[in-house]
């Protein structure tokens, strides 16, 4: 009897509070989400020649012919249309070299008439960025030519 009185008891004082004061709980939770991204721009460095090297504004020449060697064993998946000088002329004719570099022509009317709006002049050292697409990824590369005007 007695230990059925201090079991009574103490199950009474001891499990009690847990049911009236207090609880407790267990969460879990997982996701999962699948897809591509892109972080950042992927670019591929090219090293340009822009030829001439020394470009007259008053010339009446056909091109501004730029060579393009781009770490690539296909250039033929170059997308010509993608090919811009400084933003601003696009590409006009392109094919491979026999030493794999990438050959691209652009208008040389528009060249001269894009770098005389810029603000360029007779002397000046302008600095000419080549950009394009390979295989969906961007190449990007620079060259400096002289102007002059006779």
């Amino acid at each position: 009897m007695l230990l059925a009185l201090i079991l009574t008891v103490s199950t009474t004082r001891i499990i009690t509070p847990h049911f009236v004061g207090g609880s407790s709980s267990y969460f879990s939770d997982t996701e999962w989400a699948t897809g591509f991204f892109h972080a950042g721009i992927w670019e591929i460095g090219a090293n340009i020649d822009i030829k001439p090297d020394t470009l007259n504004l008053g010339s009446q020449g056909q091109w501004i012919t730029v060579y393009a060697t781009i770490d690539t064993d296909d250039e033929d998946n170059i997308d010509v249309s993608t090919v811009i000088l400084d933003d601003a002329v696009y590409a006009e004719w392109w094919e491979v070299q026999d030493d794999g570099s990438f050959m691209v022509k652009f208008d040389r009317a528009e060249v001269i008439t894009y770098l005389l709006d810029e603000g360029y002049v007779d002397g000046d050292e302008v600095e000419l960025t080549v950009l394009g697409e390979l295989d969906g990824i961007n190449f990007k590369g620079s060259d400096t030519i002289n102007l002059v005007r006779n």
